[in-house]
Order: C-alpha cells, then structure tokens, then sequence
C-alpha cells in the first residue's frame, strides 16, 4: 500500500506506523479528472485488502487532512487480503467522515 502527498514540499513523517512515504510531486495539468486547486491531494493506492494497514493509514491521515486538502483511492482495493468486503467498507466510510469536516 502506498500513500503519496502531491504539493509543494517534500514530507516524510518519522512517525508514521506505516513507515510510509509521502512523496513531492509536481502538478500536471493533463490529468483525468480536474481537482481545482486543492492545497494537499492525497492519493492511496495498492491496498489489496489489507484492512489492518488502511486503518491505521486513514486514522494517521485523518490527524493531517484539513480543508481544502483531496483525497484520491487510485485501485487495487481488494486482491492479496482476506477481506474484501470490510476494506470497501472501510474506504466508504472514512470518505463520508471526509466529506463531513466543515470546508471540505
């Protein structure tokens, strides 16, 4: 699983239980999807189940999302993992709690 920051600076958490890294990249103005002009997008992909890692992604990520920031699941939802149901669960609900603080 992996969970990348697109802005302007690079960030490394040292804290992070995932030992994740958010990575710096530029903005590109031929994407699929226009997004405006979020301050932080936030793109996790490769999850393939693994409902214990998307927990304590999203609870980390939740402590640093903050209005005006976008939050992208790029696939591989379920595959590897043994369940598939509760991480599509997972996902859904935590993107109905985004979409729930005020100016987001």
């Amino acid at each position: 699983m992996f969970i990348s920051l697109i802005n302007k600076s690079f960030f490394t958490p040292l804290d992070d239980p995932l030992q994740n890294i958010l990575m710096h990249k530029t903005h590109n103005d031929s994407i699929i999807a226009p997004l405006g002009t979020p301050k932080n997008t936030w793109v996790i992909g490769s999850i393939h189940s693994d409902i214990d890692k998307l927990i304590a992604l999203h609870d980390n990520l939740l402590e640093r999302f903050t209005p005006g920031d976008r939050l992208i699941y790029t696939g591989n939802y379920t595959g590897y993992g043994f369940c598939p149901k509760q991480t599509l669960e997972e996902i859904i609900t935590f993107r109905r709690l985004i979409l729930s603080i005020p100016g987001v």
